[in-house]
């Protein structure tokens, strides 16, 4: 059942067209992820579905019922805001409580919620603590108990990790994550963060220019991309032009550089001849230790980058440009070692791991 509904709705700020005829769906009680880079249009959207930004045309629906023209107190959503927007002055009791004084008229037990939310985010403790004297992560607990003691529909998510530091940030991921599957709330969450929206979400719904390119599992999109542009932006990629050598049964031989390699046509026409761009992820490009096989090929190693727990290495094959790989440091080579520049390396691709697009696209994921 959806729960958000947004139906061909647009919003210009002067000459610029920030949300172009946008229409999307989130379904009740799924963490979902508006993601893209700054100005694709995904915190306008955001706004407009909380009430403090206006729509020029469309219709925004929260449950089945038209929103539009809800003032932001009357809607059974509430936000999340990136900078926290605590009450210096007042505890975190009265932070947390400060909501059950407004709303839509519901009748909540006032200290049995604030007592739930307490408990809820494990800071009874610091029941009595102002936010100066909380750390950062104890704030945005304060900042996510007010927006959910209300129990709203919705909870709307504007960059909420982004004043952390890598390490909380990584921890807070998991405890947002495992807090809306206790709660069974919906949360819509705005980020640019890719990494994040892969851990987080149950859809990532992926925007640009104000449109929506691709919506699906963070799995769907990372394996199986649409478009050359989610396969760009939803973590690396290698997008690499060639053309089709020859097709034989459920495979195509596609030629790169000085390389060639079998890769799965997954029902992809096969015109010899025919431009093609292969994705293939870096962690999906290994050493060779075995026999060479079709889908095997060879290059020379230009670059190397110490990356902790794996080395990433780029691979001259002849192409316009090197290819990308990640290879952990437990997997060595034939010869027991990590390439080193220089070196002549074989390497394999799993053939059902290539994503194909037709046509030459730059790294960017654009024709």
């Amino acid at each position: 059942m959806d729960i958000i509904e947004l139906q061909q709705v647009t919003k210009t700020f002067g000459t610029l067209t920030a949300v172009d005829n946008l229409s999307l769906s989130v379904k009740h009680g799924r963490y979902v992820t508006m993601l893209g880079p700054s100005g694709c249009g995904k915190t306008t959207t955001l706004r407009m579905i909380g009430g403090f930004e206006y729509p020029d045309r469309g219709h925004i629906l929260l449950d089945g019922e038209d929103i539009t023209d809800f003032p932001p107190h009357t809607r059974k959503l509430n936000v999340m805001f990136q900078d926290f927007a605590l009450f210096p002055h007042m505890t975190v009791e009265e932070n947390i409580g400060y909501g059950l004084r407004f709303g839509d008229g519901r009748k909540l037990d006032a200290a049995k919620e604030l007592k739930k939310a307490l408990d809820m985010i494990q800071l009874g403790h610091k029941a009595r603590s102002k936010p100066h004297e909380l750390s950062i992560g104890q704030r945005q607990r304060v900042a996510l108990a007010r927006a959910l003691v209300r129990h709203p529909k919705v909870l709307l998510l504007d960059e909420p990790l982004s004043a952390l530091d890598a390490e909380l940030r990584a921890t807070m991921q998991i405890e947002l994550r495992e807090l809306q599957q206790r709660a069974g709330l919906t949360f819509l969450m705005v980020t640019h963060d890719q990494a994040e929206a892969l851990v987080m979400s149950d859809e990532i719904i992926v925007m640009k220019d104000g449109v929506v390119v691709e919506s699906g599992s963070p799995e769907d999109l990372y394996n199986h991309p649409a478009t050359p542009y989610v396969a760009s932006f939803l973590g690396a990629s290698n997008l690499v032009p060639g053309r089709v050598e020859s097709a034989t049964g459920g495979s195509l031989r596609i030629a790169f550089g000085d390389a060639s390699l079998e890769v799965a046509s997954n029902g992809r026409s096969a015109e010899v001849g025919k431009p093609i761009t292969m994705s293939i992820r870096p962690e999906r490009i290994g050493l060779h230790r075995r026999e060479i096989t079709a889908s095997s090929f060879s290059g020379r190693v230009t670059e190397s980058f110490y990356r902790g727990e794996a080395m990433q290495i780029l691979v001259d094959v002849g192409a316009k440009a090197p290819l990308s790989m990640i290879t952990p440091l437990s997997w060595k080579g034939a010869r027991g070692e990590i390439p080193k520049v220089g070196d002549r390396i074989e390497l394999h691709v799993d053939p059902d791991s290539v994503v194909l697009f037709d046509g030459h696209v730059d790294a960017s994921g654009e024709a």
